[in-house]
């Protein structure tokens, strides 16, 4: 690769954080939630037998896509892609209220910055990590930009295979109807939502096609 983008930087994110995310819900809440609880021994999780390396894990993963997070959002500013620097600022927060909800005091202001030579950050008190990271998706919602979409993370759409019985002339459709359940539980909203789109149907235009 000779070039970077946002986009290189959004997949492992997503990826890497929300498969961390699940084993430690597998094999860690799962436990000290009491679902599970060994019964062979009472040293385990399930017993609230926690050592002082319980929380490392989430220490050494956060900050090293956080990394990745803050590259994007540089690369998103150069570029002038907002949707990319909104969602950058969006996992920001979401990573470190995990992280400041787990450890109180954490680096947040001089962190991930070794290319500034910035090896030891300092700790930002608990109360102004959580200030950052409640105003920073309000300022993402007003980044969000729902008519360019996300330029460099677009596969495209898979081929509808030609066969009897396709309602959309084998062309893959956009989006689909809503489900009966939803227009039965949900009806005020479900009429709202139509007439806003006009009409509820297969070849209907979605927001960023109009």
């Amino acid at each position: 690769m000779q070039e970077s983008n946002p986009g290189v930087f959004l997949n492992p994110v997503l990826y890497e954080v929300g498969s961390y995310n699940w084993s430690r819900y597998n094999g860690f809440t799962f436990h000290l939630m009491q679902s599970v609880v060994t019964t062979n021994n009472t040293g385990g999780l399930g017993w609230y037998y926690i050592t002082d390396a319980a929380g490392d894990g989430h220490w050494n993963v956060y900050y090293r896509w956080l990394n990745n997070i803050r590259e994007m959002e540089k690369q998103a500013v150069a570029l002038n892609e907002p949707n990319y620097r909104a969602i950058a600022k969006t996992l920001k927060s979401w990573m470190y209220s995990i992280l400041v909800d787990s450890f109180g005091d954490n680096p947040m202001s001089e962190a991930t910055r070794g290319d500034e030579r910035i090896f030891t950050s300092k700790f930002d008190k608990q109360i102004e990590v959580y200030k950052t990271i409640l105003q920073d998706p309000d300022s993402a919602n007003l980044l969000f930009d729902e008519t360019s979409g996300l330029k460099y993370n677009r596969t495209g759409l898979p081929i509808m295979p030609v066969g009897d019985g396709v309602p959309t002339g084998n062309v893959m459709p956009r989006r689909f109807k809503y489900p009966a359940i939803l227009q039965r539980n949900n009806m005020n909203n479900y009429l709202a939502a139509k007439e806003n789109m006009g009409g509820d149907d297969f070849n209907i235009l979605l927001i960023w096609q109009k």
